[in-house]
């Protein structure tokens, strides 16, 4: 009788997933190609642009984060995780918003306005930019200017909190915190551990380095595969794709089992 295989784990299907949205992509490429050269309409193109923009963003960040937890590379992986979290968060918003296709040409306004300011030994670069936002809608341009200047100074005029709200994204409070203490290196104590000596022994250890629970590292693999696969849902719809089906499992449904599961 044969040993029975083991369970692919999330971190494992995550690298199943990057190759398998990548598949579908060159499949819907031939119905994606119009929308994204069309130069009748060069404000619905842009539209176009900004949601393939941040899906690929999220995809590129997907391959990362799957390499960091294989490598056991935990810290790193939740630096990235907040990203990824930031790009979803964008996206949600976005296709939410009733007026989609100019906050879109906003995001992409502001977006070349700082890169303009960031960027002054790049002449070539900053030339390029000002051209295309002088052909930009002027009140568009003038309304990314504004929350560029107005607090919280984000392209959305929201802060993290609002964007996630408007977006539907849940559990903010517990994990975009959490991520954002990672990234501005407030979570410290937790790399390097000194532990002093047990009764009856005369020395003490040095721990170096994270050392996350399977679940832990699961978990974030999970939110990889997630936010992922919603994206490029997203993207089908905003680009009106062919019906395609998606050759790895539901990350949701781990998920939903692992809420179920818990005390």
């Amino acid at each position: 009788m044969e040993p029975q295989k083991a369970e692919k784990t999330q971190v494992e299907w995550l690298a199943e997933d990057i190759p398998e949205m990548r598949r579908l992509v060159d499949f819907a490429l031939p119905s994606f190609l119009p929308l994204l050269t069309d130069r009748t309409d060069p404000e619905r193109t842009a539209k176009y642009l900004v949601t393939a923009d941040l899906v690929w963003r999220i995809w590129y960040l997907g391959i990362a984060i799957q390499v960091l937890l294989a490598q056991e590379l935990y810290s790193p992986a939740n630096a990235l995780t907040r990203s990824l979290w930031e790009a979803m968060a964008t996206l949600a918003y976005l296709v939410k918003h009733p007026k989609f296709q100019d906050e879109a040409l906003i995001l992409l306004a502001f977006s070349f306005q700082k890169l303009i300011e960031q960027s002054p030994h790049q002449p070539e670069l900053v030339k390029e930019r000002t051209a295309i936002l002088a052909r930009m809608p002027a009140k568009l341009v003038d309304e990314a200017r504004r929350r560029a200047k107005t607090k919280p100074f984000t392209w959305s005029g929201k802060t993290a909190r609002q964007l996630d709200d408007a977006g539907d994204l849940t559990g903010f409070a517990q994990f975009y915190g959490f991520l954002s203490s990672e990234v501005h290196g407030t979570l410290v104590g937790e790399n390097i551990k000194i532990i002093a000596p047990q009764k009856g022994e005369k020395k003490g250890e040095i721990k170096f380095g994270r050392k996350p629970g399977p679940r832990d590292i699961e978990a974030l693999a999970n939110f990889a595969r997630r936010a992922l696969h919603g994206a490029f849902k997203i993207m089908w719809r905003v680009f009106d794709g062919p019906k395609v089906q998606v050759q790895t499992p539901d990350p949701d449904l781990w998920h939903k089992a692992q809420k179920k599961s818990s005390p």
